[in-house]
C-alpha cells in the first residue's frame, strides 16, 4: 500500500510538473525558447504575434483552454546550435531552429543555400519552403525523425557583400577575406575571395581589427550590428534571400493537447510564417535607410561581373544531391520542387540548377 501511495504521488507530481493535469485539462504550461534574443526579427514576431495570437484564439473559441507561456529566448535554456536537441528532448516544447546550424541533422533543409541567385525576395521564400512542407512529406519526416512537428517557416533577406574596399569587378576580391557565416561560404567559390567562417556578431571587431576585409550578409543584420561603419562599401550582388529554418514543437507534447488546440498551433503558424516574412521584408528596408544616413557608399556590381559570378560557381545543387540521394534522401525531387515554385511566383533563377 504504501509503494502504490508512493507511485500515485510520483505520477501526480510528474503531470504537475508537464503542465498537463488529465486529458480534458484547460490550461496548458508551454515554455518557448530560443538561442537567438528576440532582435532577430523571426524570434520577435513569435514573442510579439505568435503567442498573443493564440490567446487571443484560445479566448475567442470559449476560452475552454488556455496556455500560461514561459518564455526563454537569447540563450537563456538553449544555445543557438542545440535547439533541435532541446526540443527533441523536450527540455523545452517549442523553439526556433536553425536548420543552417543543422545541416547534417535536416539536409533537405538547405535547398536554398545551394542554389543562390534564384530568388531575392524572403516573402516569396519563406512561403515557399513553408508550402513545401505542405507538398512534400519528407520535410516534415525529417521533423518527425527528432520528435517534432513543424509550425511555421523564416528566413532572411536578400545576400550583399560589405567591404572596407570598394568592388567594381570580380578581380577586385581576389585574396580578400571576407566573413561568412556556415554554408554561406560556397558562395564565394570561384571569386577568389577567402570566406572566413564567422558568425554575424563577430563581423565588426573582426573587420574593424583586420582579421578580414569584410563580411557576406544581407540588410536586416548589416544594419542593426553597424557593419558599415567598419565596411563603407555595400556592393549589391543580389545572392538571393534564403530560409534559416522555423519554429518546432516536441511531438509528444504536442499528441497530448487537445484537437482543438492542434489545429490553432498549425494555423497560427501559418499566419506566424506570412508575419514573419512581412516583417523581415520592412525591416530590411528600414535599414537599408538607415545604413545610406549612416555613410554607406552603395554601388550594383555589374551584371557581365555578376554572369561571371554565377557561371565560376561550382554546380552545388549538383554536389548536394549527389551526396544525399545515395543516403535515401530525395534531394531531386525537393530541388525540382523547389525551383518550380519560384518560377510559379514570377521569379526566374540566374542559373537553371536542377538541370
Amino acid at each position: 500500500m504504501v509503494k502504490r501511495t508512493a507511485l500515485v504521488l510520483l505520477l501526480i507530481s510528474l503531470l504537475m510538473t508537464t503542465g498537463f493535469s488529465s486529458a480534458s485539462a484547460e490550461n496548458f504550461r508551454l515554455t518557448a525558447a530560443a538561442g537567438h534574443p528576440t532582435t532577430l526579427h523571426c524570434i520577435g514576431v513569435f514573442k510579439d504575434y505568435f503567442i498573443p495570437e493564440m490567446n487571443r484564439r484560445l479566448a475567442a473559441a470559449g476560452g475552454k483552454h488556455t496556455i500560461t507561456w514561459t518564455q526563454a529566448w537569447g540563450g537563456t535554456v538553449v544555445k543557438f546550435d542545440a535547439v533541435l536537441e532541446g526540443v527533441e528532448q523536450g527540455i523545452i516544447d517549442i523553439g526556433w531552429v536553425g536548420t543552417l546550424f543543422e545541416e547534417a541533422k535536416l539536409p533537405l533543409h538547405s535547398v536554398t543555400y545551394v542554389t543562390p541567385f534564384s530568388c531575392e525576395d524572403v516573402t516569396v521564400v519563406i512561403e515557399t519552403m513553408h508550402k513545401l512542407h505542405q507538398k512534400l512529406p519528407i520535410l516534415n519526416k525529417q521533423w518527425d525523425k527528432y520528435n517534432q512537428v513543424y509550425l511555421g517557416s523564416t528566413g532572411v533577406d536578400n545576400y550583399h557583400l560589405y567591404t572596407n574596399f570598394p568592388i567594381k569587378t570580380l578581380e577586385d576580391l581576389k585574396g580578400k577575406r571576407l566573413g561568412t557565416p556556415g554554408t554561406v561560404a560556397n558562395f564565394l567559390q570561384g571569386t577568389g575571395a577567402v570566406a572566413v567562417s564567422s558568425p554575424i556578431p563577430e563581423f565588426y571587431n573582426s573587420i574593424k581589427t583586420g582579421v578580414y576585409q569584410g563580411a557576406v550578409t544581407f540588410f536586416s543584420a548589416a544594419g542593426p550590428n553597424k557593419l558599415v561603419e567598419v565596411a563603407p562599401h555595400v556592393t549589391l550582388v543580389g545572392i538571393g534571400a534564403h530560409y534559416i529554418g522555423g519554429f518546432t514543437i516536441n511531438k509528444k507534447i504536442f499528441n497530448r493537447l487537445p484537437p482543438e488546440v492542434q489545429k490553432l498551433l498549425l494555423e497560427v503558424g501559418n499566419d506566424y510564417t506570412k508575419q514573419t516574412a512581412k516583417v523581415q521584408t520592412e525591416a530590411q528596408e528600414s535599414f537599408r535607410v538607415q545604413m545610406e544616413k549612416a555613410g554607406a557608399k552603395f554601388s550594383t556590381l555589374p551584371p557581365a561581373e555578376k554572369d561571371r559570378w554565377i557561371k565560376a560557381l561550382p554546380n552545388l545543387a549538383k554536389e548536394w544531391t549527389d551526396r544525399l540521394e545515395p543516403q535515401g534522401l530525395p534531394a531531386k525531387a525537393v530541388l525540382k520542387a523547389y525551383m518550380d515554385e519560384i518560377r510559379a511566383r514570377g521569379f526566374k533563377p540566374l542559373r537553371d540548377w536542377e538541370r
